[in-house]
């Protein structure tokens, strides 16, 4: 252990003095609060649901394509085969609406969960 871990783990440990009565006092760290934990479940969430939710997206829209058409062989089919993944109906517009659904229940479930645990 370093000496700057060391010189965490007992500044968490100790009591903090109260600067008006100079008394020692027991208080959590600031870094312990409900917000910050919520706020760190939703970078976690957050950077899973924006990795995650648009390759199931790619991978859903290729199948539906992939219901009409056959799998490209050569590399010229394949970025063709793309091209028409992207320019399929609704695409972007249902690609927002799971980022927007996945951003809420980011923030209402999963991050209000990590926080309180």
């Amino acid at each position: 252990m370093s000496y700057f871990e060391f010189d965490e783990q007992r500044r968490i440990h100790q009591p903090y003095t109260d600067p008006y009565t100079g008394l020692p006092i027991w208080k959590p760290p600031t870094t312990n609060s409900p917000y910050f934990n919520w706020k760190r479940g939703m970078y976690c969430v957050m950077g899973a649901t924006l990795l995650v939710e648009p390759t199931r997206h790619f991978h859903s829209q290729m199948t539906i394509l992939n219901e009409y058409y056959e799998w490209p062989r050569t590399r010229g089919e394949y970025n063709i085969f793309f091209k028409e993944v992207f320019r399929m109906p609704d695409f972007w517009k249902e690609l927002s609406k799971k980022l927007v659904f996945g951003a809420v229940t980011a923030g209402g479930d999963t991050a209000i969960k990590l926080a309180t645990w």
